[in-house]
């Protein structure tokens, strides 16, 4: 009964990590090893069964296997420390580019809507100047032509004015100054 038992339990000890055995893996050895053991002495007819086992005093098996054990353990150790250090830079950075995109989004939706707004704006202005065309077409040529005239004579500060035939040049005197000539 003792070997069956040692025999599934060497079974079960031979499929884990070191330091699973040695802590988180112990009592699901046990367990396990009870389920195994009392089917093998079923089979068997030994006519026992098994109610409790403990493993007890899991040792290396030599100084050489010590200190690899120990290097394994500090190394998993060390990748714990790593993946919590990598969550905690994930939790602060991934937070605020998700809000800097979230901001170049809504930037983009505002002026996306900017632009609908103003095309909007010039198809009605539009319109509005196309009716008033519709009425009186040369009336709406002459407001334009006006209108845009008087928007180029604005960024001048000089003008002169030259007739159709090229005949006569016109000086405009600025009238704020007095209507001197300069």
């Amino acid at each position: 009964m003792m070997d069956i038992t040692q025999s599934v339990v060497n079974q079960l000890v031979g499929d884990r990590k070191g330091l699973e055995v040695m802590t988180t893996a112990r009592d699901e050895i046990a367990l396990l090893s009870i389920d195994l053991s009392n089917e093998l002495l079923e089979k068997y007819g030994v006519g026992a069964k098994i109610r409790k086992l403990e493993l007890q005093g899991i040792t290396t098996p030599n100084a050489k296997v010590e200190k690899a054990f120990k290097d394994v353990n500090i190394a998993e150790q060390d990748r714990e420390r790593l993946i919590n250090e990598g969550k905690e830079e994930y939790n602060k950075v991934i937070p605020r580019l998700q809000g800097k995109a979230a901001k170049l989004i809504s930037e983009a939706e505002g002026y996306k809507q900017r632009r609908i707004n103003e095309a909007e704006g010039d198809v009605a202005r539009f319109e509005s100047v196309y009716r008033e065309y519709a009425r009186n077409p040369q009336l709406t040529r002459d407001r334009i032509y006006i209108e845009t005239m008087e928007e180029v004579m604005k960024s001048r500060k000089e003008t002169t004015l030259i007739d159709k035939n090229l005949e006569n040049f016109l000086p405009l005197k600025d009238i704020s100054r007095g209507g001197k000539n300069e």
